[in-house]
């Protein structure tokens, strides 16, 4: 039966025991543990903006096992008003797509795995230094602010800054850039 007062819970009573139960949809079990859902939060709300107008959120989700580097609010508005109007421009899409790539590994990594790796590879054809030292973790000199948020398909940690946001020595998308090392003799 249906509590008509409360529509979304069911009243159940059995052998003069009552049990109360609230009735969820089924969409919301499904995303609930999503990473990228998680991360949808006020303090990375540029971040969660970013995945959803890049048109990324859904093949994200739907990825098995990926590490997120969520930037929070401040390292966009450190970037200035225009820059940060900008970016969210309709004719940017390509370049807030390629920002968010930056941002994802394509496997779950723990805390306590990047401290022991000197370099993570991200689905934007990029490659960042880990460092940690002191017991302080940072990703391509990004400072970790909060580590190993874990959902269902992946694991998320909280950085100060953008990772690489318009330096013109960024590689082209799916392209890798390579120094050589020459020798002469």
């Amino acid at each position: 039966n249906t509590n008509p007062q409360f529509p979304h819970q069911a009243l159940e009573i059995t052998n003069m025991s009552i049990s109360i139960e609230k009735v969820v949809p089924a969409e919301e079990l499904l995303v609930r543990d999503n990473i990228l859902k998680l991360l949808d939060t006020t303090d990375l709300s540029y971040f969660s903006r970013a995945v959803r107008e890049s048109g990324l959120y859904e093949s994200l989700s739907n990825e098995p096992s990926i590490t997120v580097f969520a930037p929070i609010d401040q390292a966009f508005n450190d970037l200035g008003a225009d820059r940060l109007k900008d970016l969210f421009n309709e004719a940017h899409r390509d370049e807030l797509k390629q920002l968010v790539l930056r941002h994802v590994v394509p496997d779950r990594l723990s805390s306590s795995q990047l401290y022991q790796i000197n370099s993570i590879s991200t689905l934007g054809h990029i490659s960042f230094v880990v460092n940690a030292e002191n017991g302080k973790l940072h990703i391509g000199g990004s400072r970790t602010l909060l580590k190993d948020i874990s959902g269902s398909n992946g694991t998320a940690h909280v950085i100060r800054d953008i990772l690489d946001l318009g330096h013109p020595t960024d590689p082209q998308p799916n392209s890798l850039h390579l120094s050589h090392n020459h020798s002469h003799q």
